[in-house]
């Protein structure tokens, strides 16, 4: 597949020393969308997945800066999530696809998955789909794939899809 890199441009004009914090949000292009996607460090890459509602601001720069001071870490927005276009990602296949387009416009040929919550079920399709891919994965608070056998409460469902929350709706959403 052909792919488009666009460079983009800082999406965060912070003086700070932080390298998460002040680097260019870069996009993918791939048929009908185009995959935002940042990436700080060097080393092996280790493309982190992320959690239901995130987006490439999710992160903790922190702890991207730490990381990164080992490893190449490339976080992503899924198809049409944050800065990505195109549709939705509907199921969990489609983002570990979005996984893949991103290693591959990338020409990495092994990398390190990390998937925090509903990432961490991305992270398992991408291994089990991609095995060639990935040399290590990291779960981080997720599940097991499979039939979700617990179906949220509709005031989950009424506070996860408002577009900005406020504390109380944290404590719905996660505890």
């Amino acid at each position: 597949m052909d792919y488009k890199i666009d460079e983009g441009r800082t999406e965060v004009d912070v003086e700070a020393s932080s390298e998460a914090v002040n680097a260019k949000t870069r996009f993918i292009e791939s048929g009908d969308r185009r995959i935002a996607y940042r990436s700080i460090g060097k080393g092996l890459p280790i493309i982190l997945v992320n959690r239901f509602r995130g987006n490439l601001d999710t992160w903790d720069p922190g702890f991207l800066d730490a990381l990164a001071s080992k490893f190449n870490i490339i976080i992503i927005d899924y198809s049409g999530i944050g800065l990505s276009t195109g549709p939705c990602a509907a199921d969990i296949l489609s983002m570990a696809i979005d996984v893949k387009n991103v290693a591959e416009a990338l020409k990495l040929t092994k990398i390190i998955i990390a998937g925090w919550s509903l990432g961490g079920l991305v992270a398992q399709t991408v291994i089990t789909q991609y095995p060639e891919l990935v040399s290590h994965a990291i779960l981080i608070g997720t599940t097991p794939p499979g039939k979700n056998t617990s179906i949220p409460e509709k005031l989950f469902w009424e506070r996860a899809l408002k577009t900005t929350n406020d504390l109380d709706d944290g404590y719905v959403l996660f505890f």
